[in-house]
């Protein structure tokens, strides 16, 4: 597996046609994935809440 860290999605195709066929029969597949952090998923409003009353619950069992 290879990764590539690029600005765009032209970017990602250039690189992918740069690339070697990975199998060297012409049938090879490279596949493109968009990956990004988990602070840059959007977050459902209740599952913040869910996440607050989680971690209140966690500190209150730490303190016993």
């Amino acid at each position: 597996m290879m990764m590539i860290e690029v600005e765009s999605e032209k970017e990602a195709y250039e690189w992918a046609m740069r690339l070697p066929d990975p199998h060297g029969f012409g049938e090879g597949e490279i596949e493109l994935r968009q990956i990004c952090e988990a602070a840059e998923l959007p977050r459902h409003s209740g599952l913040k809440l869910l996440e607050a009353d989680l971690r209140d619950q966690i500190d209150i069992l730490n303190k016993t």
